[in-house]
Formats: structure tokens, C-alpha cells, sequence
């Protein structure tokens, strides 16, 4: 057997090699194990990107926060603010988010189709656009609650 395993590691890309019998007696626990840790890795790579988005898009808020300062004498409590702030920010955070749920769940189809076999996990996709949404509303609560401190602390001056 080793000299079968040695053959395929010289003359084939990442060959799996496994002794007849051998699932039966050592179980699946290994290979459930990896697809845990290959979900895991899945999920973080969908968080820091949507962590990213998010932060950019608080950050040029936050920068665009000071015009809503005129507001403040019209609008006092924070609500209104964060309403622009969920509108200006979790929203479009969600879209994108959905739309890139849609883009993988085409292309992973495709490859799916492409290799004949395989499966695409339904909840892990549900799980990403749902960490973006999240992530977006985070976001845009709290730079509702900072742009709302802005506006009432805004007073005019000449330009």
C-alpha cells in the first residue's frame, strides 16, 4: 500500500488513498471533523469581508456626518438618524450581501454541474447574507447614534 501512495503522491496532484475497509473501522469523525474546520474558514471568510464593507461605509458616514447637522433644527431624537443611517447603510449592506449569496450559489452550482457530483450548503450561504445584514445594521446603529450626537452638537458659522 505504501508503495501505491508513494506512486500516486509522484504522478497525480493531491491523490486520496485509503486501504479497503479502512471508513469502516476509523469512522467518518475525521472527515466530519475537516468539514467543520472547511465551514469554520467558510464563515470567516465571509465575516471579514462583510466586516470590511461595513466599516468602510460607517467610515465615509460618519465622514458625510456633519451635513445632517441643519437637520438637528428640525429633528431632535435619535430615531430620525438612524432611519438615514439604516437607509444609507444596512440596506445597501443587505443587497449586497443577498446578491452575493445569489452569485455564489450560481457559480457553485455551475461547478457542481461542471465536476458531476457534489452539494452546495443552503444554510452556510443563508448563514453569509445573514452575517452582511447583520453586520449592517450593527453598523448603522451605531453611526446613527453617533451621527445624532453630531447634529445636536452642530451650530452654524460662516464658510
Amino acid at each position: 500500500m505504501e508503495a501505491i501512495e508513494q506512486a500516486g503522491h509522484r504522478h497525480l496532484i493531491g491523490p486520496m488513498t485509503t486501504r479497503p475497509g479502512q471508513s469502516w473501522y476509523l469512522g467518518s469523525a475525521a472527515q466530519a471533523a475537516q468539514v467543520r474546520w472547511l465551514l469554520d474558514f467558510a464563515l470567516l471568510g465571509i465575516a471579514a469581508p462583510a466586516a470590511a464593507g461595513a466599516l468602510g461605509a460607517a467610515g465615509v458616514f460618519l465622514e458625510q456626518s456633519q451635513a445632517l447637522g441643519p437637520l438637528a433644527v428640525y429633528r431632535t431624537g435619535q430615531g430620525f438618524y438612524r432611519r438615514i443611517a439604516l437607509y444609507n447603510l444596512a440596506l445597501p449592506l443587505a443587497t449586497v450581501g443577498a446578491v452575493g449569496t445569489g452569485v455564489a450559489a450560481l457559480l457553485g452550482s455551475l461547478m457542481i454541474n461542471l465536476g458531476k457530483g457534489g452539494w452546495m450548503s443552503t444554510p452556510l450561504l443563508g448563514t453569509g447574507a445573514a452575517v452582511v445584514a447583520v453586520c449592517g445594521v450593527v453598523v448603522a446603529w451605531s453611526c446613527g447614534r453617533t451621527a445624532s450626537a453630531h447634529a445636536s452638537s452642530w451650530a452654524p458659522r460662516a464658510d
